[in-house]
């Protein structure tokens, strides 16, 4: 019943109100969201999402010659100058899961999965849930949805990071769209978001991080819960009113996702909608 009671509070933002071009979250208002750090640093260098209590979806090139050794996950942060505002966690991880049909050349299938050594526990720890993964067979491809981004990347091309997390609202484009400005180099692993004009737009640092999207819903209350569709990938600079975003597709690989959680022992129990 306590599993069952939590789990109705994943893929849900915790705000009390209402990247480039963007804005400072609240603090935890985006629960899922972690930070991959190097061991001898406090500071994040990829990003990353929570979908289960022993499961991190990042992005494969933010683990290109990493080894469990090497790096951990932060989770619940908000502000990594400091540790005032939240309890965040450091927690090693057991294993690295890279997409077997990775290309390191053109970031197609461009998935990975992170096995945290221990459980996270939901319930002595509020500020974290998971994220809600898309339905498995959606033919939904979000085109036209608002969505968030987040991450503690650039302010701008090549600039500082930021300390605190931040969001932009984009929109996510069709990839016929997006073709019209990358052409074959957009798969159907991948999807574009973007504002029209530029000037927002998920940066370096960013990477790994989570794109949601509540469709029309709140995104604050069940079954209007957020759903990772995509992951920070590549793009041409950021946030330039020719080149988008571009984001790995969640919704092709959620299957592959539930296999590698299942081989490899810790189920990923799915996000209730009601």
């Amino acid at each position: 019943m306590l599993l069952s009671l939590l789990l109705k509070r994943c893929g849900l933002a915790r705000r009390s109100h209402k990247i480039v071009g963007g804005y400072e979250t609240e603090i935890n208002e985006y629960p899922w969201q972690v930070g991959l750090v190097r061991k001898t640093s406090k500071f994040s260098y990829c990003g990353g999402s929570i979908i289960g209590d022993r499961w991190i979806l990042t992005a494969a090139h933010c683990l290109i010659g990493k080894t469990t050794k090497m790096i951990e996950v932060i989770l619940g942060d908000h502000n990594q100058a400091f540790n005032s505002e939240t309890e965040s966690k450091r927690v090693q991880i057991k294993r690295i899961i890279k997409h077997w049909n990775y290309n390191k050349r053109t970031l197609n299938y461009d998935f990975a999965l992170l096995q945290l050594k221990y459980k996270i526990n939901f319930e002595a720890n509020p500020h974290m849930r998971p994220v809600c993964l898309p339905e498995i067979g959606t033919s939904n491809d979000f085109a036209g949805y608002d969505a968030i981004v987040t991450g503690w990347g650039t302010l701008t091309a090549g600039g500082s990071t930021s300390s605190q997390l931040r969001e932009v609202t984009v929109q996510v484009m069709t990839n016929a769209a997006c073709k019209n400005s990358y052409g074959s180099k957009i798969t159907n692993q991948m999807m574009c978001a973007a504002v029209d004009g530029g000037g927002k737009d998920s940066c370096q640092g960013d990477s790994g991080g989570p794109l949601v999207t509540s469709g029309n819903g709140t995104g604050v209350d069940p079954g209007q819960n957020y759903d990772v569709v995509g992951i920070v990938s590549w793009g041409y600079g950021c946030a330039s009113a020719k080149y988008p975003g571009v984001y790995a597709r969640v919704s092709e690989q959620v299957q592959w996702i539930y296999d590698r959680a299942e081989k490899f022992g810790q189920p990923i129990v799915s996000c209730p909608r009601i």
